[in-house]
């Protein structure tokens, strides 16, 4: 009998000897379509439908349901062969404690073999098929990113199965180790923390400060030891460098951009240049992304939070009707992701422009497509708070506008441009009539080459 045989028959064997201590590690490990013998595969589906209804694995209830299932009523030479059969499951396993390498074999005895189905599939389709060798170059890679990750798609669950485990988790805090905290205390509060599976959107207008406080939030994170993969679609991975360094040194941008140092500038990057060094981010700036390139990314580099900077930018897969479809799909498969992958996803939007740009926005101006207010767990949105600048720092407000799992609410965060800081305040956002002839934004120039009307750019003559 060759070894991936004797792996199979060893899961039957452990059930048989430890049914307690060998289901748990089954459940999380082995999943029955992986089981290549056909009828191993349903001894072990039976023996584990026994222990789900009576909590332990019974050999007579056993055999007597192996015989009805291949040779109707039972006879003796049925129960001979079923006793037999279940004795060399018995053989092959000394120990549970050897279970886990037993269960390691079947599983990559099964990658192997798909994954060998995968490349015949692709080398052989090419005789046959007309599209584009990058389209499927794409479907092998996720077949590929699927068999990695080993995710099972599950089916309808008894409430019974969910309660288990839920109800333990309820008193295990350890199960909250997958949240991560904004770093403001009232953003936490209202939103209960940015949690696993959940796709969380962050919208915005341009020159609001969105890409800053999402480099804010991936600092958090990683100092919360999380691996954070932040996925930029406009600025270089150089861009976003100069920006953390200014964040972490607390030195002006616009210094680091004109390399003007003196000592004590360069202590404090050097200082900034060890903690970066050491924080969990992963970047990606390529400009043309699909989401299913970002989850196969996400699944190989093993990420615990997702930032995704901006959802427009993102490559759409196929062709759809309309620019609502694409983006509705797009929606999708982040929240696909966020639940298949058990982590927060978090993803940067633009809002639809309006005639005054600093009004405040509702989930009607979330641009492209109704599915994002639709798909995300969360929604958050930023605007001007209306509030008169002190220097170079400018008040904004955050909402959380959408929240299926806690509060909604809003804060006043203070924005030190210069060195991309974001302050939480106890401020209010101003919500009165606007003076139209304000001055500009401290990190705007008010010089620009172009002028906006309405949701046209020209240049100036």
């Amino acid at each position: 009998m060759e070894i991936s045989a004797k792996a199979e028959h060893a899961l039957i064997g452990a059930l048989l000897l430890k049914p307690k201590k060998a289901a748990p590690l089954l459940i999380d490990g082995m999943q029955p379509e992986r089981i290549t013998d056909e009828l191993i595969r349903k001894v072990y589906v039976l023996a584990m439908k026994l222990f789900y209804e009576h909590g332990y694995v019974d050999e007579t209830p056993l055999i007597y349901a192996i015989s009805q299932e291949y040779n109707g009523p039972q006879d003796s030479d049925t129960a001979d062969a079923c006793k037999n059969l279940l004795q060399a499951c018995k053989d092959e396993i000394s120990s549970v404690d050897a279970l886990p390498s037993f269960i390691k074999i079947v599983n990559d005895t099964y990658k192997s073999n798909v994954f060998s189905s995968i490349c015949s599939d692709f080398v052989y389709g090419q005789m046959f098929r007309t599209d584009d060798i990058d389209t499927r170059l794409e479907e092998a890679a996720n077949e590929i990113s699927n068999l990695l990750s080993g995710s099972r798609h599950g089916g309808l669950v008894n409430i019974k199965d969910i309660m288990v485990e839920q109800y333990k988790r309820l008193f295990d805090k350890e199960s909250l180790k997958g949240n991560v905290r904004t770093g403001f205390s009232r953003l936490d509060y209202l939103t209960r923390n940015f949690r696993k599976k959940q796709l969380i959107i962050l919208a915005a207008r341009p020159k609001v400060g969105k890409s800053a406080l999402a480099l804010n939030w991936s600092i958090a994170f990683a100092r919360q030891n999380k691996r954070v993969a932040l996925f930029s679609m406009e600025m270089s991975k150089e861009e976003l460098y100069e920006r953390y360094m200014s964040y972490l040194a607390q030195v002006n941008l616009s210094v680091i951009q004109d390399r003007d140092f003196g000592d004590i500038v360069s202590t404090k990057l050097a200082k900034a240049s060890a903690e970066i060094g050491r924080l969990p981010l992963l970047i990606n700036d390529e400009g043309t992304q699909t989401v299913d390139q970002i989850r196969m990314e996400v699944k190989l580099k093993q990420a615990d939070v997702v930032i995704v900077d901006y959802l427009q930018l993102i490559k759409p897969t196929g062709r759809n009707s309309t620019r609502n479809d694409e983006v509705g799909q797009m929606t999708r498969g982040l929240k696909q992701m966020a639940m298949e992958l058990d982590i927060p996803v978090i993803v940067l939007s633009q809002l639809n422009r309006k005639k005054d740009e600093d009004a405040e926005p509702s989930l009607i101006n979330l641009r492209d497509s109704g599915g994002i207010e639709q798909d995300a767990n969360i929604v958050l949105m930023m605007w001007d708070a209306g509030i008169e600048p002190v220097g170079n720092e400018q008040y904004v407000a955050c909402k959380v506008a959408k929240n299926r799992s806690g509060h909604c609410g809003e804060v006043v965060l203070k924005f030190a441009g210069g060195v991309m800081t974001f302050e939480e305040t106890d401020k209010k956002p101003y919500r009165g009539k606007r003076n139209k002839n304000k001055a500009p934004r401290p990190w705007e120039d008010p010089d620009d080459d172009f002028v906006k009307v309405e949701d046209q750019q020209i240049f100036k003559s």
